[in-house]
């Protein structure tokens, strides 16, 4: 046996040893999923509901430092036209600083002298060490009449006035049927009533994304174990109760919908005879059913503005 085959006959010995290793020593679960809590739940909701008011008041006293949080509407209303748009600079200045005056420096002037405003930061979560979503009062109060389905935190509650909102319920404008404006109806969009505000409107294939985007999923703040900022258990959130993924975040999904099955015949050019589609393997079908199931959600969420 020449250095070559030996070679290679160590290196699949090896690699039947790593394999063998790994099959008879798996990870540990805190290597791959994050530690359970190490105290009771009940003995976290009360330490989180004891510090709240202090999280509360110290958040609520950075807010006011940063910015006019006054009600001061303007005569522009939002899209939906239920709301008007607040009015003025929010953005407070250092004591002794204009917009002129920090209008005459220069970048490197502003930087040295400390004088960016600190309302033009980064502005940090309510409960920074936590974090997670935490929705305003009225769509806690809508999700709960309609769908039975808490989203109220324990330990900590949103931070932004009502009037320095978006409307609620949000306008919702089809971006294939501008000229309906907003079919919302005035109502917020949730499992139990999208079908009826939307039928007619969209196609199956929208509507069955839609139908996925407003199904609730357990997520780190809002699910059924002990590792939760609810009081109950919860079945979670939607995606359409998220915030939008940055561009970045986003994964292109190529599949189409409506692709025929296999052995059934597709028309290719003008004048061209018709060809069959030849059978996938068993997994790549399985993952076009899947991609399918995510073509329908793109679908709906393109096809809302909001």
């Amino acid at each position: 046996m020449n250095a070559v085959s030996l070679r290679n006959a160590a290196f699949l010995i090896g690699l039947l040893v790593a394999a063998t290793a790994y099959a008879a020593d798996p990870l540990p679960p805190d290597a791959t999923y994050r530690s359970l809590p190490t105290l009771p739940f009940s003995a976290v909701k009360a330490n989180d509901e004891a510090q709240k008011p202090k999280v509360m008041q110290r958040h609520s006293s950075m807010l006011n430092e940063r910015y006019d949080l006054s009600n001061r509407p303007s005569d522009v209303m939002m899209s939906g036209g239920r709301k008007p748009v607040q009015d003025a600079v929010r953005v407070k200045l250092s004591p002794g600083v204009t917009w002129d005056s920090l209008a005459r420096m220069t970048p490197e002037e502003i930087k040295d002298r400390r004088l960016l405003p600190e309302g033009f930061k980064p502005l940090p979560h309510v409960k920074q060490l936590t974090g997670g979503q935490v929705f305003p009062n009225r769509q806690i109060d809508e999700i709960a009449s309609q769908e039975q389905r808490n989203l109220r935190r324990f330990d900590i509650e949103f931070d932004l006035p009502d009037h320095l909102m978006p409307q609620f319920p949000p306008p919702i404008f089809l971006t294939t049927q501008p000229e309906l404006g907003d079919v919302s109806r005035g109502q917020l969009l949730t499992i139990r009533n999208f079908y009826e505000i939307l039928n007619g409107l969209i196609t199956p294939v929208q509507m069955e994304g839609l139908r996925m985007l407003l199904t609730p999923f357990p997520q780190e703040e809002f699910n059924q174990t002990e590792d939760r900022k609810v009081a109950e258990a919860s079945l979670g959130v939607t995606c359409l109760e998220l915030p939008r993924q940055l561009p970045h975040q986003r994964r292109r999904v190529s599949p189409r919908a409506g692709r025929p099955a296999a052995g059934e015949a597709i028309s290719t050019r003008h004048g061209e005879p018709a060809r069959p589609v030849q059978s996938a393997h068993p997994r790549l079908q399985a993952v076009a059913a899947i991609g399918r199931g995510l073509y329908a959600v793109r679908a709906a969420h393109r096809l809302l503005q909001w």
